[in-house]
């Protein structure tokens, strides 16, 4: 069986899917922005966070590694310029709300850092944030993903550019595999990886598990892949008039992928419906899992685990006939108010220079990739990073809709049902089609 190349080209179901300036279903964040409070600022090399013209005000989520604001923004993008950061730390959890009130009370941010994925709900939250179009016309597209302008793309405006990005693929460890005489291919069907999986459980610990838990914030980076993989998308269709983007024999093939993985191939145990991200990540990093769907954060997860740390490899998602991965992108945007924009810009371009790209790919600690191909191609030296860069060619940007009543309401409780035996793959896909009908009726009434 060959060796992993992890090569591929831009694949990417539903390519015809604009994406538009409103997401629908939003009303109670936005209501709750009015009485939500910042958090306090901090200084990034000094300065004071109003009425000085090199001081940039950079709204960011608290999880955010510090060395990373130091290092990289800081250093590498604002000292060459003469300007300073001051952080304007929120909670995630929040983000939209705290960011309309920041806008309301006066205390702009001259920028945004977020995932480009919240684009659709900061906008629709009444926050303001600036069409990027013209400064996308001065750079050299070519120099990066296709991707990268996909995901902060909403009609015919640019709302952020993106600096670091992961894809998803499955995590596993190489002694286990060389210990039970297997190899990793190329590419793999769902039965493929099944099969290879349930060789990889033993009384130890469990072939291969996944997040399934209603709730769990990492889930639909992990199930829509799967999706996509058998050529549907989540939806189709504008903003207030979504459709259902899948067949029932795509949903059936998926949910069987769950399913399978308890009854048939038994690598994952039965109550795996009750798993979220802290078991996945705890269990694969003490050596109790030997493989899940990860990114580049399962770095972080492992680093204090010198057996799985050592023994880290990633190989490609399977798939039920189109390869596909999870394109996600920390982005910076600009807000329209900012009295710094001219600045903002320039921050915004040394971020995404080679200079600072290469910095950022070349970090372990809160290992991320560049949005630029070459920069990954040459810069990364760690090989299970550079496995992850190699997946990115193949990642699908999810489309702009409110996924979260999706996933908890719709597919987790199938992909429950299934693991649980508590309903044949069939009836539970007949549920799911039933679902997204309602879901839908729901967002597009806004």
């Amino acid at each position: 069986m060959a060796q992993r190349t992890m090569s591929g080209h831009l694949t990417r179901p539903g390519a015809g899917f604009s994406r538009r300036a409103f997401m629908i279903g939003l009303g109670a964040t936005a209501a709750a922005a009015g009485s939500t409070a910042l958090t306090s600022c901090a200084t990034a090399g000094g300065g004071s966070a109003d009425g000085d013209d090199k001081t940039l005000n950079i709204m960011l989520a608290s999880w955010v590694d510090p060395a990373f604001i130091e290092d990289v923004m800081q250093k590498s993008a604002a000292a060459p310029l003469g300007a300073k950061i001051n952080l304007m730390t929120v909670d995630d959890g929040s983000y939209p709300a705290q960011a309309l009130a920041a806008q309301k009370s006066g205390k702009t941010p001259d920028l945004i850092f977020w995932t480009a994925q919240g684009i659709p709900t900061l906008l629709a939250t009444g926050v303001k944030l600036a069409d990027l179009s013209d400064y996308v016309e001065s750079e050299d597209t070519s120099a990066f993903y296709e991707q990268n302008y996909q995901a902060s793309t909403i009609g015919d405006k640019i709302f952020g550019l993106g600096f670091r990005c992961q894809s998803r693929g499955i995590v596993y460890r190489q002694d286990y595999v060389d210990d039970a005489g297997l190899t990793v291919p190329d590419a793999w069907t769902f039965d493929e990886f099944g099969k290879f999986a349930g060789e990889l459980r033993d009384g130890k610990r469990f072939g291969f598990a996944y997040e399934a838990k209603v709730g769990d914030g990492r889930a639909s980076s992990n199930v829509l892949p799967m999706l996509w993989s058998t050529g549907g998308a989540v939806v189709k269709g504008e903003a207030g008039a979504f459709a259902t983007g899948f067949t029932k024999k795509q949903i059936v093939t998926t949910l069987s992928f769950y399913g399978d993985a308890v009854h048939k191939w038994k690598s994952a145990p039965s109550d795996v419906a009750n798993w979220g991200y802290q078991e996945t990540d705890g269990s694969f990093a003490k050596g109790a899992l030997s493989c899940y769907s990860a990114g580049p954060f399962v770095f972080q997860q492992v680093q204090q685990y010198t057996d799985t740390f050592e023994n880290l490899a990633v190989a490609p998602l399977p798939n039920a006939g189109t390869q596909t991965s999870f394109w996600e992108e920390h982005t910076l945007m600009v807000h329209e108010d900012s009295p710094r924009r001219d600045l903002a810009l320039k921050f915004l371009e040394n971020m995404r220079s080679v200079e600072t790209q290469t910095l950022i790919a070349s970090r372990e600690g809160d290992a991320q990739l560049s949005v630029r191909p070459d920069v990954n191609a040459t810069g990364v030296k760690n090989p299970v990073l550079k496995g992850f860069g190699e997946l990115l060619s193949d990642a699908v940007v999810p489309e702009p809709v409110n996924i979260a009543p999706i996933m908890n309401d719709v597919l987790l409780p199938a992909i429950d049902s299934v693991a649980l035996g508590a309903a044949d793959v069939d009836a539970a896909a007949d549920t799911v089609m039933s679902g997204m009908e309602a879901t839908l009726a729901q967002l597009n009434e806004g």
